[in-house]
């Protein structure tokens, strides 16, 4: 599965943020409300051939209807860890931004941790060695 973090500024101001998670080779579809009504359409698909290949398509629609105030379509190649903009859009209510991040898998993560923590404890032993065989 992919977690995707989703985030949508709004004239520079954090509008929306979003954790969706995506199992490779399927699309998966969120709508996210914002204040004042208006409400964000995702659709993001994905390849099982290549999971981090994301078709991304985005609507911004209005309180009136679920009119379309603005819509987005771009395709992505990422790698784990990686933020990227994914598109702007300009509307009748100001300028969208949307920022798509890859987050590494949290096993990478806790695994990368784990390593760092037994440098520092082997570091650490060393000097305790070191100091027992001083004078």
């Amino acid at each position: 599965m992919l977690l995707l973090r989703l985030t949508v500024t709004h004239g520079g101001q954090l509008a929306s943020d979003a954790d969706l998670l995506v199992i490779p080779g399927q699309t998966a579809n969120l709508t996210v409300p914002m204040q004042g009504g208006q409400s964000l359409k995702y659709r993001i698909g994905t390849s099982a051939d290549e999971p981090t290949r994301l078709t991304v398509w985005l609507e911004v629609s209005t309180p009136h209807g679920g009119e379309a105030l603005g819509a987005l379509s771009t395709n992505l190649d990422m790698d784990p860890g990686q933020k990227v903009t994914a598109g702007q859009l300009a509307t009748t209510a100001g300028e969208y931004e949307l920022k798509i991040a890859l987050p590494e898998p949290l096993c990478r993560r806790a695994s990368h941790e784990l390593t760092g923590l037994l440098i520092l404890l082997l570091t650490i032993k060393d000097i305790g060695s070191a100091a027992s065989k001083a004078p």
